[in-house]
């Protein structure tokens, strides 16, 4: 749904402990906003006991607040992800002076090793930057609904 899984740094894995362990927590929230049609999905969480005692008082609240928390880092996560990618794209465009659109109609069927090795590295480059945009819209549509 989210596009590729990317592993979490430990200090935010550790603060999300706090939210997610020891008891069943059944939600349901809107995930996602799609045109006029609201996809929903069951989430079940496990929690600390202490956490599962508060949940009568705090309600979906605090499940809210951590899931907003946890999108806003994996959104300035991946943005500084794609930076790092796009960063690799410009050097690509610097080296042949076009962007990847042009490079690819132009590149010649026989050419050398390294000039084909570029075109891989750059086409995977630019793949990724596209996977990188697209978690990062859901993540932003994720947000927008919670």
């Amino acid at each position: 749904m989210f596009g590729s899984v990317r592993p979490l740094d430990r200090g935010f894995a550790d603060s999300l402990k706090f939210y997610l362990f020891a008891f069943q927590l059944k939600i349901i929230f809107i995930s996602l906003k799609s045109g006029d049609f609201h996809f929903m999905k069951t989430v079940t969480l496990k929690v600390p006991e202490p956490i599962a005692e508060l949940y009568p008082k705090v309600g979906d609240k605090l499940f809210l607040v951590a899931l907003r928390e946890a999108v806003k880092r994996l959104i300035t996560e991946e943005q500084r992800n794609l930076k790092t990618i796009q960063k690799r794209i410009v050097v690509f465009e610097r080296k042949y002076k076009t962007d990847f659109a042009d490079f690819q109609k132009n590149l010649p069927p026989e050419g050398d090793y390294r000039l084909h090795e570029d075109y891989g590295e750059w086409s995977y480059l630019m793949d990724v930057a596209i996977a990188i945009k697209k978690d990062i819209a859901n993540y932003q549509r994720l947000n927008g609904t919670v």
